[in-house]
């Protein structure tokens, strides 16, 4: 399993992701084919630098990114697995080494109260939930992370 950023390659993996019932499943549903197309088309182009693939065995199977909270402004995780890749750790792994690599004191993550291997995964990252909250028509958990900021050495 590694970590790496968005390949022009990866357009009909990300197309999956973002339209596969099971994947959308606690994140609002799939998203219409011609959006998400426009989405994919989008971060093949801009490759943002908070985005990274999971890989493994030179496959894309889920993905890791860092964003912006919708009402903290925090650092937010977020995740998504290809179906056939969960239970097998892999997301675990992956998003660990997201999270040794990010730099941030703090992250946040919120997801459905109801996606219970999502904030099983959340809690063995060492994530605390703080509240439980209604959007987007459902009890989500807000969970936040202070994690050990990385100091760098500087060469002489």
């Amino acid at each position: 399993m590694k970590l790496r950023k968005i390949l022009d390659s990866d357009d009909k993996f990300l197309l999956r992701l973002l339209t596969d019932s099971e994947v959308r499943k606690y994140l609002g549903g799939e998203v219409p084919f011609n959006e998400a197309k426009r989405r994919v088309e989008a971060l093949i182009k801009q490759k943002p630098a908070n985005y990274w693939v999971i890989e493994v065995k030179g496959s894309p199977i889920g993905t890791v990114v860092f964003g912006e909270h919708i009402d903290s402004g925090e650092v937010e995780l977020s995740y998504q697995l290809l179906p056939e890749y969960v239970g097998q750790g892999l997301a675990f792994k992956a998003v660990q080494e997201a999270l040794r690599n990010n730099g941030s004191s703090l992250v946040v993550a919120e997801t459905q109260a109801k996606n219970f291997k999502s904030r099983k995964l959340l809690e063995r990252l060492g994530f605390q939930e703080i509240k439980k909250l209604e959007r987007f028509g459902e009890v989500q958990v807000y969970c936040k992370l202070r994690t050990k900021k990385k100091h760098h050495s500087r060469s002489p």
